[in-house]
């Protein structure tokens, strides 16, 4: 299949001198980030993935291209080394694992359980024999298994389903991370909260095949952002903290 990029940042310029000397490494990403349903959030996301990448270099003087790729080629063009890693939503599980390297996760993307600030219950097993709503085609669902006395019903939107879980109409909402927490602490803040971090371990991670040189660089580099600070800062800015 053609490769079609559009390259949106010609090079990460990244300091001041000596950036040409650096070892420059392509990423590949689907901005839309398909099959995710980012919603609004996805300017946020990718302006947060920028200034990652800008960190990253600063902390291991290394340098990025980084490419606009088409969600049905960009796995296809990573396994041909078209590009040295990506940003990607893939779920890391033993299968995948044999096959790429993957980061932690850069954005979690699981459930989160909502519930009313008035609800005395407090995680999934508080809600046997009530109702979760979760939104079609979002995932959640998963996080449910072995729960069979939860009743499960569906909304269209993550906000008809916190209009649900507010109205009452549902006893909480099993819902993505980057969308919900959002509508949470703008619109949703009086009556609304969040009780559970992301249920499993879904998330927007750097994943590469044959460059293990840029996975060190990008953990060590990921590590050391997470301990000054500098991750959480940058998450808050962009509204996903």
């Amino acid at each position: 299949m053609k490769l079609k990029t559009i390259l949106f940042s010609f090079l990460f310029i990244l300091s001041s001198c000596g950036t040409f000397d650096r070892k420059i490494y392509q990423i590949g990403v689907d901005p839309q980030f398909y099959p995710l349903n980012l919603g609004a959030k996805q300017g946020a996301v990718n302006a947060y993935l920028d200034e990652l990448l800008m960190l990253v270099s600063e902390t291991e003087n290394i340098s990025f291209e980084k490419i606009r790729a088409n969600w049905d080629t960009i796995y296809d063009n990573l396994t041909l080394e078209r590009y040295d890693g990506i940003f990607s939503s893939m779920t890391p599980d033993l299968i995948n694992r044999n096959r790429y390297s993957f980061s932690e996760a850069i954005i979690p993307t699981g459930p989160i359980l909502v519930l009313t600030k008035k609800s005395p219950a407090n995680s999934l097993k508080d809600l046997d024999g009530r109702t979760i709503v979760i939104v079609e085609g979002a995932g959640g669902g998963q996080s449910l298994q072995g729960y069979t006395k939860i009743i499960v019903r569906k909304a269209s939107s993550v906000a008809e389903a916190l209009n649900q879980v507010e109205d009452g109409q549902a006893n909480g909402a099993l819902l993505p991370y980057v969308v919900a927490q959002s509508y949470i602490r703008d619109l949703f803040s009086e009556n609304l909260r969040i009780v559970s971090p992301p249920l499993t371990n879904e998330g927007i991670r750097l994943i590469t095949t044959s460059n293990q040189d840029l996975q060190d660089y990008f953990d060590r580099a990921l590590a050391k952002l997470v301990k000054n600070g500098k991750l959480k800062e940058l998450k808050e800015k962009w509204g996903l903290e």
